[in-house]
């Protein structure tokens, strides 16, 4: 078990050497593992308070007719922040960070029994991950 966690550490730092170099877009259900710093797709990337990351998200959502709620799990901590329903009705968990956020122990325990129960979670590192996170919604809706 351990050397398979190993490997995985190893593909995800080189995938997201090739995504700071601006060689590949991360794919959306790696792109939460992917915290991107520094450059990233040709463009430096500015850290964005969680606050206008999820103003952002919000927004952009909106215009795609999905519901976006806060998601609070009174007992249970670190649940997702979000809750993201599409026009289609499919839910999605989203957890918002910063570019240099971190997910804390509780958060990843919540993330993963989320995810052994089927539901979608995604976490945003910041504004490059709204688009990954949109365009699964569009890929989503197009099923």
């Amino acid at each position: 078990m351990k050397n398979a966690r190993a490997n995985a550490y190893t593909r995800i730092s080189h995938i997201r050497a090739r995504v700071r170099a601006g060689e590949e877009r991360p794919h959306p259900a790696l792109a939460r593992h992917l915290p991107l710093k520094g450059k990233a797709f040709g463009k430096d990337v500015s850290v964005l308070r969680e606050s206008a990351i999820e103003r952002r998200l919000r927004l952009e959502l909106g215009r795609m007719g999905c519901l976006f709620y806060k998601f609070v799990s009174p007992g249970n901590n670190g649940v997702p922040d979000r809750i993201v329903i599409t026009p289609g009705g499919h839910a999605l968990f989203v957890e918002l960070k910063t570019e240099h956020g971190r997910l804390s122990p509780v958060q990843l325990r919540q993330i993963k029994r989320l995810e052994d129960h089927g539901a979608a979670v995604f976490v945003v590192y910041g504004e490059n991950y709204i688009e990954a996170l949109l365009g699964w919604v569009r890929q989503m809706e197009r099923r």
